[in-house]
């Protein structure tokens, strides 16, 4: 542990820590606080160093007075404190960071928290983080016990949704995979704007409108942070053109070109003055060529058409 400084002349502290770098959380329930005096404190802390005036921000509980985020947003500079939740120990706390910003919550359980508040600092990447435990009485020692503890990042993208193509009154698709502490959670997102309901992995829509047709992210969040992905985006699906036909021992071959996402429907007349086309089969669009085979020796002269769905 370290003693430190935090706000005022009788707050000295013990910091145990471990190196950190980069986004993150840290989690922990402080399970029992001595009261030494009613501004005891006993909380989790990122801190960019040892120093006794280093920028750091820490949520903590009291014996008497509830949860409070503290924090130095400037090195040597004064203490910032914003009260939260009137609750006490057994209690669950969470420190976040992400980039400069550092949000603070508590927890009855572990799953359910209300944030205490954000606060902005300017810290480097390689930091500290770890428990902070101040009696808030001189010469006298505080004891506090957390258990439950996590130091997490937030999750990694394992593979970033892709661009797809639909037609008005079709269906779309867009799937991300992430990796990361559980539970992974998801929000699509069109222009920045959330997606109403749209929080599960894949998104889908079922009845492409004109107004579908849009770039498409998705934010990935775990308990150490989230993540935003790379943008998708929704296009108006081509029509395809057939390709040079090739006639041999009563086959017929063509070929057209496909997009990401729709279906392809090839069909058949065998005279334009037949009342419907007939299906000859579907395809799903990957982005690739395809090359389609007709054998039918027994009627060799055909008319095709495709329409994407």
């Amino acid at each position: 542990g370290s003693g430190a400084d935090i706000g005022s002349t009788s707050d000295a502290f013990n910091f145990t820590s471990q190196p950190w770098s980069g986004d993150g959380a840290i989690i922990a329930r402080v399970k029992t606080q001595q009261s030494t005096d009613p501004w005891a404190k006993a909380g989790v802390m990122f801190r960019e160093s040892m120093a006794s005036n280093s920028t750091y921000a820490m949520v903590l509980l009291t014996p008497a007075n509830g949860s409070h985020l503290q924090a130095r947003t400037i090195t040597g500079g004064g203490t910032a404190d914003m009260a939260g939740p009137v609750v006490a120990a057994t209690y669950w706390l969470k420190l976040v960071r992400n980039g400069s910003t550092f949000s603070a919550s508590t927890s009855s359980n572990g799953v359910n928290y209300v944030q205490v508040g954000t606060t902005t600092i300017t810290m480097a990447s390689n930091v500290f983080v770890g428990f902070a435990v101040c009696s808030h009485a001189s010469n006298a020692l505080s004891t506090a016990v957390f258990d439950n503890v996590t130091v997490t990042t937030p999750p990694v993208i394992t593979s970033q949704p892709a661009s797809v193509a639909a037609v008005p009154g079709g269906g779309a698709a867009f799937s991300v995979l992430g990796a990361g502490l559980p539970p992974l959670g998801y929000q699509w997102q069109t222009n920045g704007v959330a997606v109403a309901g749209a929080t599960n992995a894949t998104l889908n829509i079922a009845q492409v409108q004109v107004a579908d047709f849009a770039p498409y992210t998705v934010v990935l969040s775990n308990p150490g942070g989230s993540v935003l992905s790379a943008v998708a985006n929704l296009t108006l699906a081509v029509s395809p053109a057939i390709g040079s036909p090739g006639f041999a021992s009563g086959a017929c071959t063509f070929s057209f070109p496909t997009e990401l996402g729709p279906a392809y429907l090839v069909e058949y007349r065998y005279s334009l003055d037949d009342p419907s086309w007939l299906v000859l089969t579907n395809v799903p669009g990957t982005g690739a060529q395809v090359t389609i085979t007709d054998n039918d020796p027994a009627n060799p002269a055909k008319f095709y058409q495709v329409r994407v769905q």
